[in-house]
């Protein structure tokens, strides 16, 4: 072995003096064993988000802009939602971004050229364009028509993005309009009333194309107004349509006065109608036909009073009912077998408040007492299904349990709780044992099982990216694992549950309202068929209880432009039909006025 060299002693430095030199650099331990257990307790939407050194951001405390990012997100493939920076600028030209500013772009392009005394000096029409330009209404129709098919499909497979393929509709509109204005210009046919008759029969095509025919199957999203305001702002222009060619030209257009009387009772028995949500629901409950040995409409009630109460809404007269429940506890069944009236009647009818403390200590006796007293002394978690949690209610009046027995009673029900990867309907377990925890009273073993809470409410919801072919997205599915189909009932348990634990900060809750609005129809024939749409009833009290007990966050005004863009394309619309009738009668007056 070669003995070192004497020359380079003296640049030789020790190990003790190399570790002393960096020691300021080294990272501490602890601290980072501390960091990575704080960034893996992070609560993560999807599995499969990158991983690029931020969390997802939170819903309920972002800006407008990153709430704007996240929905676009969602419709760009390959971008997820709250990724890092670069992808957010690139989901914010997406989609539905993309279709505001062009929508705004056209009408402000078509504002100038509407004018047909811009076309005038343009060469003339070629024989084909002259004969494009005569068959125009004929292939405004075959558009439409072929858009709407299309909406239809894409609602059948799957509605989230209809709200961006009827924008893209009314747009299209636009720009039919224009093209047609200039080419009637161009050709020398500039008639005002024939005119009128074009912008008239171009939002007639619109509100069939884009509302009437596909207009049900129609996912509104995020937007307030919804595919029926854009129906109802067409409608409206229609008559301003009419009305403005009426008084400019001193006579009334037969087509237009015909095609009126036929669409505007449509619209008004088809588009949905304002309502208050709240009131209607408390019409239902006070309404529905509540019997004890009648099984149907009592999970739906319990929804009803759970929104009422979590609105402040004075409780509704159900003396009737009442009187039946306590006619039904007089008389005791040989056995359970036996019993008439069914467990998930008496969990409804405590939850309403239907029955007084005697009223109680009878139900308590109703089979011995034998279910009440193994509540007490049993040490398994809860077993005795969702719909006999009456028993609680029981336990507490009949037996007055001490201290010790109340907690006793919410560990068994903290044992109780699914894991957030569990099979099968575990959205209603997980809210059957909240509302135990939240009935003992006991809040804080409530917020330590918030987060799994919440990762179960993940698991269970269904986002436009994951939804079945069938489903509308935005609503929570009762068996994820199999297939990302969204139902009411579901969606309704998640509401409750979220009132009792919180909503997870990353779940989008305003497309759970959209959800849940598009589950019940407020329209005049929906009105009438109401009593047959139990689900829709309540979808609509959960609507109440997702607005007053939940909350819903905050959005920027950017965010709530993009949301509304459909309505907004269809304002825009009647504002560029009703300016190209004004300055084509003002074309024609000019003309008359040269003639010698």
């Amino acid at each position: 072995m070669t003995a070192p060299d004497p020359k380079h002693s003296d640049t030789m430095v020790r190990d003790e003096d190399l570790r002393a030199l960096f020691a300021a650099r080294r990272p501490d331990a602890a601290r980072f064993a501390a960091g990575v257990a704080e960034r893996l307790a992070r609560p993560r939407f999807d599995d499969d988000d990158e991983s690029d050194g931020t969390a997802a951001a939170p819903v309920h405390t972002t800006s407008g802009l990153r709430t704007l990012l996240d929905r676009a997100a969602s419709v760009v493939p390959g971008i997820s939602s709250g990724g890092g920076i670069g992808k957010s600028w690139a989901a914010i030209l997406s989609l539905p971004f993309l279709l505001l500013v062009g929508v705004v772009a056209t009408f402000a392009r078509g504002f100038r050229r509407v004018d047909p005394s811009r076309h005038r000096d343009a060469p003339p029409l070629s024989p084909a364009e002259r004969r494009t330009h005569t068959d125009f209404p004929n292939r405004l129709i075959a558009l439409e028509s072929l858009l709407a098919i299309g909406l239809m499909v894409i609602a059948a497979i799957g509605g989230g993005i209809a709200q961006d393929a009827v924008t893209i509709g009314l747009l299209i509109s636009m720009m039919a309009l224009i093209w047609h204005i200039g080419q009637s210009a161009r050709a020398g046919v500039v008639d005002p009333q024939q005119v009128a008759r074009t912008m008239f029969l171009t939002q007639i095509v619109a509100l069939f194309g884009c509302v009437f025919w596909p207009g049900p199957m129609l996912f509104s999203g995020d937007s307030l107004l919804g595919n029926a305001g854009v129906g109802w702002i067409l409608e409206l222009g229609l008559v301003v349509t009419f009305a403005l060619s009426w008084g400019l030209a001193r006579k009334a257009d037969p087509f237009m006065a015909f095609a009126l009387c036929v669409v505007l009772p449509l619209g008004g028995l088809v588009l949905q109608l304002p309502s208050d949500a709240l009131a209607r629901t408390r019409h239902h409950l006070q309404t529905l036909y509540l019997h004890p040995e009648e099984l149907s409409n009592w999970s739906s009630a319990g929804v009803m009073g759970q929104a009422l109460q979590a609105a402040g809404a004075a409780p509704v007269d159900l003396q009737a009912v009442h009187e039946r429940l306590v006619a039904a506890l007089a008389t005791t069944p040989t056995s359970r077998s036996q019993d008439p009236v069914h467990p998930t009647v008496w969990s409804t009818a405590v939850a309403l408040g239907l029955l007084g403390d005697d009223d109680l200590r009878r139900l308590a006796m109703r089979d011995a007492g034998r279910d009440v007293d193994d509540l007490l002394s049993d040490s398994r978690p809860l077993d005795i299904g969702v719909y006999r949690g009456y028993l609680l209610d029981c336990a507490l009046v009949a037996r007055e349990p001490t201290a010790a027995q109340r907690d006793h009673l919410a560990r068994r029900a903290v044992a109780a709780w699914p894991a957030p990867d569990a099979r099968g309907d575990q959205l209603e377990q997980a809210l059957f044992c909240a509302r135990w925890l939240a009935r003992l009273g006991r809040d804080d073993l409530l917020a330590a099982q918030a987060p799994q809470a919440h990762e179960l409410l993940r698991r269970h919801w269904v986002s436009p990216r994951t939804a079945a072919w069938f489903s509308t997205p935005g609503g929570f599915c009762t068996f994820p694992e199999n297939g990302q189909h969204a139902d009411i009932r579901s969606t309704s348990h998640a509401v409750e549950l979220m009132q009792l634990v919180g909503a997870p900060e990353d779940l989008p809750l305003r497309e759970v309202r959209a959800f849940l609005r598009h589950g019940f129809d407020t329209s005049l024939i929906g009105r009438l068929l109401a009593g047959r749409s139990v689900l829709g009833k309540e979808a609509e009290a959960s609507l109440v209880l997702l607005d007053r007990g939940v909350g819903l966050p905050a959005v920027g005004t950017l965010a709530r432009l993009i949301a509304e863009r459909a309505p907004l394309a269809a304002l825009l619309l009647v504002a560029l039909a009703l300016r190209a009738i004004w300055l084509a009668q003002r074309s024609a007056m000019r003309l008359v006025g040269a003639l010698p």
